[in-house]
């Protein structure tokens, strides 16, 4: 991910262009722009940040269950401290895991606040974030076993001072004067280094301007004490060129060191805001601020989001299309199969077509094929006969096993093979014809006496057996083979 910090510091632009791998943040390079070069960046990696008196900084305790979400309970729990009308508020929530306590930090500014700075930007920024924040971040970067200090950042036009506790901004104020009538003065006598030279009357315009500069910090800085003890102070900003007049500005404070990052990297203080403005964004963490949000949302990100939904419609779409053509395919599977089982049945019974003219089937058309049908079932004057009305394998079995004579000589029979089959039975176009059961019994009978009393009951009728029909008797030794029809019906 890259992502360029960007400040306005008088007539030009300071940037900081850095990059994160992983956990790993680079910074690229370090630059100070005209309005021009600016336009060249791309807008997809432009981060700025509202200044400290666009940003209203306010810190708050609240206690919530454990499992409850604090971004559904923080609307309600910070309504009454919204007094700015159409206030624009990003809350960021600092909360320890099964803790019922959450601090929270609210940054709110005004819509007509977001936009002049927008307006002021040639470029459309991709996130809009805090400066009391990007100096945070500075700080934690550069000074991360320092929790609690006082930052004080010196432009051109205009001084930001933070207050921060816990690694978080606690109060922001910026003072509208900055270094530049100074600085350009201090430019015109490079060789004046003594500050004491400037308190001749020719230079008593300098000295006022120092003076009254030093006397906004300190009252700044005070009022910053009045609710927390006495801080180091990390000055950022212009202070390579200012070396000159930061005993007089600061005097009473204790400045903190140089970090081992600043000495590196002598840059490095005059770009802290655009430095802390690509770290916030590129860590996109739970503290990080974003004021483009609904209808300030950046168009980029509109063009990104008209795209994804574009490709999920089209994906979509591809799967409509996917499922559509697999459907079809098992449709037409369906529909070939029940074809050759049509087909199947019409061959193994071919008097079922010639039977009755209406019945018509057609294998290149289906569908009239089954109409054809459905309309000869709804002609058919009484309910087809849809139940069985003859003697099933199970009867036939029960009355083998129940035959008296078979009984009674149950030791000297023995049922080698048993034959069902249903020759004839209603159907449609037929719906008159009879049911005609031939069953075969393939018995071993040891005694001719108990053979021919068997078939001698055969022929009586009993039971199931339909002796109007024929009944063969065939004999080989003690094997004997019975084919004989059961009673049926209509």
């Amino acid at each position: 991910m890259n992502r360029t910090g960007l400040e306005k510091d008088g007539s030009i632009y300071l940037t900081a262009h850095i990059q994160k791998k992983g956990k790993r943040t680079e910074i690229l390079n370090l630059e100070s722009l005209t309005e021009d070069d600016v336009k060249q960046l791309d807008n997809s990696e432009i981060v700025t940040g509202l200044n400290a008196s666009e940003v209203l900084i306010k810190n708050i305790s609240l206690t919530i269950p454990p499992r409850a979400k604090v971004e559904k309970i923080l609307p309600f729990q910070t309504e009454s401290l919204h007094f700015l009308e159409n206030s624009l508020v990003v809350p960021v929530v600092h909360r320890k895991k099964k803790d019922s306590n959450a601090d929270v930090t609210l940054f709110t500014t005004t819509p007509n606040a977001l936009q002049n700075h927008l307006k002021n930007h040639s470029q459309d920024p991709i996130v809009v974030s805090s400066e009391a924040l990007a100096l945070v971040r500075y700080a934690k970067s550069n000074f991360p076993k320092t929790t609690s200090l006082l930052i004080v950042h010196l432009g051109l036009e205009k001084i930001t001072l933070v207050q921060m506790e816990k690694n978080r901004p606690q109060k922001a104020h910026m003072i509208d004067k900055g270094l530049d009538p100074i600085l350009k003065i201090l430019k015109k006598h490079p060789a004046k280094k003594d500050l004491h030279i400037f308190e001749k009357p020719q230079f008593s315009h300098f000295y006022e301007l120092v003076d009254e500069l030093k006397q906004e910090i300190s009252k700044t800085i005070y009022s910053f004490y009045q609710d927390t003890s006495k801080k180091e102070i990390l000055v950022t900003g212009h202070v390579a060129s200012a070396k000159t007049i930061l005993p007089p500005l600061f005097q009473n404070h204790t400045l903190i060191k140089a970090s081992k990052k600043e000495k590196e990297i002598p840059l490095l203080k005059k770009h802290a805001i655009s430095v802390g403005l690509a770290l916030d964004a590129c860590s996109q963490d739970k503290h990080s601020v974003q004021f483009r949000q609904k209808e300030f949302t950046p168009k980029s990100e509109l063009r990104k989001s008209g795209k994804r939904i574009l490709s999920f419609f089209m994906l979509l779409l591809f799967l409509s299309f996917c499922v559509y053509g697999i459907g079809q395919k098992m449709i037409q599977k369906e529909h070939s199969a029940l074809q050759k089982k049509i087909e199947s049945s019409l061959t193994l019974d071919h008097a079922f077509s010639e039977r009755d003219t209406k019945i018509v089937f057609d294998p290149t058309n289906l569908k009239n094929t089954l109409n054809s049908w459905q309309t000869v079932l709804n002609k058919e004057a009484k309910p087809f006969p849809f139940y069985f009305k003859t003697p099933k394998v199970i009867d036939l079995l029960s009355w083998i096993d129940r035959h008296p004579i078979l009984c009674s000589e149950a030791d000297t029979v023995q049922l080698i093979q048993l034959s069902y089959q249903l020759e004839k039975y209603p159907k449609i176009g037929a719906t008159q014809d009879p049911y005609k059961t031939k069953a075969s019994l393939e018995l071993q009978i040891h005694s001719p006496l108990i053979a021919r009393k068997f078939h001698e009951s055969l022929l009586q009728g009993e039971g199931i057996i339909d002796n109007k029909s024929d009944i063969s008797w065939e004999v080989n030794d003690n094997l004997y083979r019975i084919t004989f029809y059961l009673k049926g019906g209509k």
